[in-house]
């Protein structure tokens, strides 16, 4: 059993609790979308999507949050990747549903679970490099936003609000992949304003998504 104390190490201790509030908001986010919107594959799809995310953020609190071994850290990274990129698959799937239809998606879902399940194989073999990681949300969420910038010039309901919580996530990845660090209050390192910028781009996406899924599938 890993020793449950926590760090103590200040930037450790801000990126496990960003993590873990945007892990509540994810839930909390599922719970008022099922709420809100009629049940449909589409629905489906943004709900599997978001569950992973929030999987993903209650892993990564826990590994920030806690003081863990090295290798058991490094094992608690292998499903955190692989959450993180299975979610990013649904989240793509979810923006063609909304622009192709049903059809377009049930196809697309398989060879973007696998090119997930190969974006994480290649983070194994390069050693757990980040960067790996990084080359692959940006290609999901650019899709996704290609998507909804469209949808958006069309006047679809909750599109632009789609388009600001995805450049919002992209800002997140870019901030997660570099070294800055911040006094805001507490210390941030990367990763906790990557959550912190990512918080906000959740409550964008799901407000968008209070739109869309309202909103008949083409």
């Amino acid at each position: 059993m890993p020793d449950l104390h926590l760090t103590g190490v200040e930037t450790e201790l801000t990126t496990a609790v960003t993590d873990a509030l945007l892990t509540v908001v994810v839930l909390a986010g599922i719970a008022w979308l099922c709420r809100r919107v009629p049940s449909s594959g589409r629905r489906t799809l943004w709900v599997r999507g978001l569950a992973l995310f929030a999987i993903a953020g209650a892993l990564g609190a826990f590994v920030h949050g806690f003081d863990l071994d090295q290798s058991t850290r490094e094992l608690l990274w292998r499903p955190l990747y692989l959450t993180l990129g299975s979610a990013l698959a649904f989240f793509s799937t979810g923006a063609i549903n909304d622009w192709r239809g049903d059809a377009a998606a049930r196809r697309a879902l398989p060879p973007l679970l696998a090119l997930a399940l190969g974006f994480y194989l290649l983070t194994r073999l390069s050693g757990g490099k980040f960067l790996v990681f990084v080359i692959f949300e940006a290609a999901a969420l650019l899709l996704a936003l290609a998507v909804y910038a469209r949808l958006a010039l069309q006047g679809r309901r909750g599109a632009s609000l789609m388009v600001a919580g995805l450049v919002l996530s992209l800002a997140g990845g870019m901030l997660q992949a570099s070294s800055l660090s911040l006094h805001l209050v507490w210390d941030f390192d990367h990763n906790g304003l990557y959550h912190v910028v990512q918080l906000a781009g959740v409550l964008f996406l799901l407000a968008g998504l209070r739109g869309t899924l309202s909103v008949p599938a083409p």
